[in-house]
Formats: structure tokens, sequence, C-alpha cells
């Protein structure tokens, strides 16, 4: 497997990715949240994520739309390096390869991606089959 650093610039939210891409592939939602942070969001439902919090206090989970997802965003530095959601009691997560220690945009596969008219049970059906499920968590879901 191989390990990524991902991380707030900061280094307040620091999470490591365990997984095996094919090739690093990410998402680039249009909604205006994604958009207006350039977010490029990857995941694998194989793979292992450990996030670690210095200052939780500083760290503000922001909801909108549906509120079915809390994007995790920095106070200090105000990064976003994962978005999670909770299904059936069970914490999923992506992550923003753009908070990836190593980030290179020419390595990353990007696939424009639209979820407008997803209703509710698609959305969680859609991130429970592709969200990275194998959390490991220092902050309080």
């Amino acid at each position: 497997m191989k390990s990524m650093k991902i991380a707030c610039h900061c280094q307040n939210l620091q999470l490591e990715l365990d997984w095996e891409p094919p090739q690093f592939q990410a998402r680039a939602c249009d909604c205006g949240f994604c958009s207006r942070h350039g977010a490029l969001w990857a995941a694998d439902p194989d793979a292992q994520l450990i996030i670690q919090i210095r200052e939780p206090k500083q760290v503000k989970a922001y909801v909108f739309a549906t509120e079915t997802a809390q994007f995790q965003i920095c106070q200090i530095c105000g990064c976003v390096p994962y978005v999670s959601t909770v299904i059936d009691k069970q914490l999923y997560a992506l992550v923003n390869l753009r908070c990836w220690s190593d980030f290179e945009l020419t390595r990353i596969q990007i696939q424009a991606v639209s979820y407008l008219g997803e209703d509710r049970q698609a959305r969680l059906a859609r991130r429970s089959a592709r969200w990275i499920s194998k959390i490991q968590s220092s902050l309080a879901v």
C-alpha cells in the first residue's frame, strides 16, 4: 500500500492515507463550496485513513444543502483537507488531494462531477459504496 500524507497548511489537521490507487484520480465537484475551494476529492473504499487533530477546538464542521456531509475546515489556516459523513453509525470520508504533501496537478486525473438533483438516499448509497470507511480519528463525530 502507498502511504500519503495529507494536511491543512498549518498542520493542525493531519491525515495519513494508505491505499493502492491504480492512478491518482480525483473528483472536482461543481458545487459552489468545492469550486470556491478548488477541492479535488479522492477516496477508495479499500483505503485506510488516520486522522489526527492537534487542536480539535480549531476545527469547524461546515454543512450546507442536504446537510449530509461535514466539510472539516481548519479555523487556523482555512484549509479543507477532508469531508466526512456518518451513515448508519459508520464514519466515511473523502480526502482533498490539494492538501497532499506531494501534490502535483500533472499527476492527477481529474473527473468533473455534478451531484445536483441527486436525492438523499442515492447520495448516501453512493458515499457508502465509494468513500473511505476504515478510519481512525482523534476527532469525535
